[in-house]
């Protein structure tokens, strides 16, 4: 089964507080953020065309998007749930669509198939991977900003990586919530979500690592 993606590019980073322009273009040795989650979904051999999404807070986001030769759709910037919408709209995603924060950067083609895999097995109009909050104290990553939610009784956050089927959502009013099931996981690519500088630095060394 093949999928779309889409990158979400559109959110501020103030938590970082650092003196950079947009967060999706914020260097991780010597890359953009997003270079990494873009590259991690071409990888995976899967994906049948992405897109992203910026908004006005990202416009140079956009200009570098667009010049890589990929689809840019502009939402009002708004919100998560309501970027994610107009997102699906815009770019006409009515299929179940790979959907990846731009601040992941450790995401590798093999993890983006595991979380199709497990799409595939059951097909629900979502599905929402969560880290158990416990692996991201291990980590030594921050929890702050995020959603945290309760599976079979462990106490998890979601991650923003998810299968979403855009005709379902599309379907369904913007207040009604369509079904999803959630998955843990408990790899720490996908638990990194840049946030903080601390999590920056972490992200660093884990790469560093992973050359060795």
């Amino acid at each position: 089964m093949k999928f779309p993606a889409l990158v979400m590019a559109g959110g501020l980073g103030t938590r970082l507080q650092l003196p950079m322009a947009e967060k999706p273009l914020l260097k991780l040795a010597g890359k953009p953020l997003i270079e990494y989650v873009i590259s991690a979904a071409e990888e995976t051999g899967e994906i049948t065309r992405i897109v992203i999404a910026t908004s006005p807070a990202t416009p140079q986001t956009r200009r570098w998007a667009e010049r890589r030769g990929l689809l840019v759709v502009v939402t009002s910037g708004r919100g998560y749930a309501e970027d994610l919408r107009e997102a699906i709209a815009l770019a006409d995603l009515r299929e179940p669509t790979l959907v990846l924060p731009c601040d992941t950067p450790l995401l590798t083609a093999g993890d983006l198939k595991w979380v199709l895999e497990e799409y595939s097995k059951d097909p629900s109009p979502s599905l929402a991977v969560v880290v158990p909050l416990k692996l991201l104290e291990e980590l030594g990553l921050s929890s702050k900003g995020g959603f945290p939610t309760n599976v079979f009784g462990e106490k998890c956050l979601l991650t923003g990586i998810s299968v979403v089927d855009g005709a379902a959502l599309l379907r369904a009013k913007p207040s009604e919530p369509i079904p999803y099931k959630l998955v843990v996981c408990r790899r720490p690519a996908l638990a990194v979500n840049i946030n903080t500088v601390q999590d920056l630095k972490l992200a660093e060394k884990l790469l560093e690592r992973r050359s060795l």
